[in-house]
């Protein structure tokens, strides 16, 4: 529950910055024959993250770290607000 919660926060940051990727890699990764999985994983993962490290942090990318923080800081604690026991037990 708490993935399909987060993953909308995480996929629309990131995805408007893929968006802008320039393509020339993947399409020469695709030409010689990799499947789309792996001209993610090989070619535009790397590539952006390389770009993160040079640039610091990529700003998206701590954004939607900071989102998916905070919503499980609160969920989290809300679980604990429900299911804690009471240390004592008040008898009639």
């Amino acid at each position: 529950a708490h993935t399909a919660l987060a993953l909308p926060f995480v996929i629309v940051p990131v995805s408007s910055v893929l968006a802008g990727f320039d393509t020339n890699l993947e399409r020469a990764a695709a030409v010689c024959g990799a499947t789309r999985l792996r001209t993610f994983l090989q070619v535009t993962l790397p590539v952006k993250m390389y770009a993160s490290v040079l640039r610091d942090v990529d700003p998206t990318i701590a954004t939607a770290a900071t989102l998916i923080i905070v919503i499980t800081s609160t969920l989290i604690g809300a679980a604990l607000l429900v299911t804690a026991r009471r240390s004592r037990r008040v008898h009639n």
